[in-house]
């Protein structure tokens, strides 16, 4: 058995082993740059209430990746396409306090359209996307009285997306990148909510280590997580191909908190 397939036997087996499920597809595929763990990986580096303006732009903005950088007043963002077909997107996202300048919000995104993974060499290949992000809540959503822990868990997830599309609306107007992965953000967020709003008893699904199952229209079967610490709120879903990797990378992703 020659060295070649030596390696890839020793990959499979800590792929079986849950080792290095997230990064599998690059591992054993040359893939378009950026890799799906230094898109995940450099937010890690922003910490919630401490990383200012200045050092997040150092380490989310990759021009050699031909991304493209929007800013506001409050919100810096930085997203780009693939240069195969725009087959993957991706962007990383950081909303700020005004006063303080130093990071309140953090969102990081990834859409692949061929996702490759040893499993599925041999059958057909369909899209993924994952996200992953994690804000402070203000009080009033938080100290509110609901009648059960879902209500909670449900009003915070329709938080999160109202910020969400508040930090977005901001610096997507002239980043075809970003607005095309927010877009998709949005719908995935939203396919989760109506699927709460359907059945409220699933909320309390957010917090197991799979996470709550819930359809999206194009990606099919997904999940999403939910991890909620004082008034730190951190959500992850993975949908379509990338369906069964949540519970790689929720809620032990360290997002630099």
């Amino acid at each position: 058995m020659n060295t070649r397939i030596l390696a890839v036997l020793a990959l499979a087996g800590l792929v079986l082993t849950g080792c290095a499920t997230v990064y599998v597809h690059d591992f054993f595929f040359e893939t378009e740059k950026p890799a799906y763990a230094h898109i995940l990986e450099s937010v890690d580096e922003v910490v919630l209430g401490e990383s200012t303006a200045a050092e997040v732009l150092e380490v989310i903005h990759k021009p050699e990746y031909d991304e493209i950088l929007s800013q506001s007043k409050s919100v810096v963002a930085s997203a780009g396409l693939s240069k195969r077909d725009d087959a993957k997107g991706w962007f990383r996202m950081v909303s700020f306090y005004e006063e303080a300048m130093t990071a309140r919000r953090k969102y990081v995104f990834i859409y692949d359209e061929r996702p490759k993974f040893i499993e599925r060499t041999f059958s057909p290949m369909w899209e993924g996307a994952l996200f992953t992000t994690e804000m402070a809540l203000r009080s009033d959503v938080l100290d509110e009285p609901y009648a059960t822990d879902n209500q909670r868990r449900i009003a915070i997830v329709k938080r999160v997306l109202e910020n969400f599309d508040a930090d977005i609306r901001q610096v997507d107007d002239d980043n075809e990148a970003l607005h095309t992965c927010g877009r998709m953000f949005n719908q995935i967020l939203r396919a989760a909510i109506t699927e709460l709003e359907r059945s409220p008893g699933l909320a309390a699904r957010l917090d197991d280590a799979e996470g709550m199952e819930f359809h999206h229209m194009n990606l099919r079967k997904s999940r999403i997580g939910m991890v909620l610490d004082d008034d730190i709120v951190r959500i992850t879903a993975t949908a379509g191909a990338f369906y069964k990797l949540l519970e790689n990378i929720h809620p032990e992703l360290d997002m630099g908190r």
